[in-house]
């Protein structure tokens, strides 16, 4: 969100976490999040987590994420901040 966005009260109508886009991503390709654990070489709760929300996708997962889907990094760690940062502009408003 741009600070001008900010700056003038607007506010996304929702917040979407990067776990649903991921969700998207393995159905588009047809691929299971245990087959993208394997890929990734992470254990298969971490993919899951990263799918249910909770659990946030850090450099490490990213880098992972961006070499299985033909991404960059900067994808999928721009898409967690983003989420974060809703995710305090929300509660922040809910003060």
């Amino acid at each position: 969100m741009s600070s001008d966005a900010q700056d003038n009260g607007l506010l996304p109508a929702r917040i979407i976490p990067p776990g649903r886009i991921l969700r998207v991503e393995l159905r588009a390709r047809r691929v299971t999040w245990r087959q993208l654990a394997r890929e990734m070489r992470r254990p298969p709760a971490d993919i899951r987590k990263m799918l249910r929300g909770q659990r946030g996708i850090t450099a490490d997962d990213a880098r992972g994420l961006a070499a299985a889907f033909g991404t960059s990094a900067g994808f999928w760690t721009n898409l967690e901040a983003q989420y974060q940062d809703h995710l305090a502009l929300f509660t922040k408003e809910e003060s």
